[in-house]
């Protein structure tokens, strides 16, 4: 019997996912999203999520466009 792989894809992370991700404190991220330097989207009072395309397009513009 083959072992099978399931991978999923993300298409909106956590503000934490998106802290670890960039490798910076979650503080820093709720700071960026109030600053409107990284666009988020408040799913309920207690949940905000953050596009992997934004985190995306973040990353290119502070790597000045470069990929």
């Amino acid at each position: 019997m083959q072992a099978i792989e399931i991978k999923e894809t993300k298409h909106f992370l956590s503000v934490p996912e998106t802290a670890r991700l960039l490798g910076v404190s979650t503080h820093t991220i709720y700071k960026l999203i109030d600053k409107d330097e990284l666009n988020a989207v408040k799913i309920s009072d207690r949940r905000i999520s953050v596009s992997a395309d934004e985190i995306m397009n973040y990353i290119e513009r502070k790597s000045g466009g470069k990929k």
